[in-house]
């Protein structure tokens, strides 16, 4: 009775109640990072492609292409890295507001790894002086955290506390 139920496509599906423990993971997708070999191609590539535009910005000797949105809000970056490697893949920031503390208290117990703490975004100014800055992804102060998921996937925890 269970597989016949199961499989019937007639059943009614019924969406699961929303409570405070329930969130939209696609919600929580504040950020993305690609990155590039070669940001001057990857740019050209973009702009060619999707036909969109970038501002340019240097920040602790990296270069930065952010994606420009609507009313120019940044949604990403093209970030230039010394060490690519093809395959190293698009790297996603989810906000976590409120509940940073408890995510990365989780990621081990489920399997995942811990691999850049909890960490205010700044920018280092010289050997001597670091500037805390309001970021791109929300015009805020904010901290992040990289993690792996159980399966290997990078990913970046994000909040503003």
């Amino acid at each position: 009775m269970f597989f016949k139920n199961f499989f019937n496509k007639n059943k009614e599906i019924k969406p699961l109640k929303k409570d405070a423990y329930h969130r939209d993971l696609m919600d929580m997708i504040c950020w993305i990072e690609i990155p590039t070999e070669n940001i001057k191609r990857a740019i050209n590539f973009y702009k060619g492609v999707f036909n969109c535009d970038f501002d340019y910005q240097v920040f602790n000797d990296i270069g930065y292409a952010f994606f420009k949105g609507n009313g120019d809000a940044f949604k990403g970056t093209l970030v230039e890295s010394k060490t690519f490697k093809p395959g190293d893949g698009i790297l996603l920031f989810f906000k976590v507001e409120g509940f940073m503390t408890s995510a990365l208290k989780n990621v081990p117990l489920f399997g995942g790894k811990i691999i850049h703490e909890k960490t205010m975004i700044k920018n280092i100014v010289n050997e001597t002086t670091n500037a805390i800055i309001n970021n791109y992804i929300d015009g805020k102060v904010g901290y992040y955290a990289k993690i792996e998921d159980s399966e290997g996937n990078v990913m970046v925890l994000y909040s503003n506390s």
